[in-house]
């Protein structure tokens, strides 16, 4: 009896892990391809797969100190927390779009997540190496 409960919650807990991991891929694909597109963030760009990761590395592609990541922290306060992580993320998407001169296309990404990060993942150039 024992034995049939714990096979029945590690076949939950995979089918939730899949359902997270295919909940999250939509997010970190495009970050991952606009990472790469830079000259220097595109060996990290795998950094868009960890959870923690993928916001220094968007911080690092917009141009601002890593160390800035810790304002999303504050998305843990009720109200003025989530507040604040939303403006922040607006700010690093233009200073992205910025980087790559598709500032409109950027907002797009911060305001529509999914569809907005991937018309601008697949609308950008390479940057040239110098």
């Amino acid at each position: 009896m024992f034995m049939s409960a714990t096979v029945g919650g590690g076949a939950t807990v995979t089918v939730l892990l899949a359902m997270v991991a295919g909940a999250y891929a939509p997010f970190a694909y495009p970050l991952f391809r606009i990472a790469k597109q830079t000259r220097d963030c595109g060996d990290d760009a795998w950094f868009a797969w960890i959870p923690v990761l993928n916001v220094i590395l968007m911080c690092r592609v917009a141009g601002v100190s890593g160390w800035t990541a810790l304002v999303l922290l504050l998305s843990w306060i009720p109200i003025f927390g989530l507040l604040i992580s939303l403006v922040y993320t607006l700010v690093l998407w233009v200073k992205i779009g910025q980087r790559f001169d598709r500032t409109g296309l950027a907002v797009l990404a911060a305001l529509l997540p999914v569809i907005g990060a991937w018309v601008f993942a697949f609308t950008i150039r390479p940057e040239p190496a110098y």
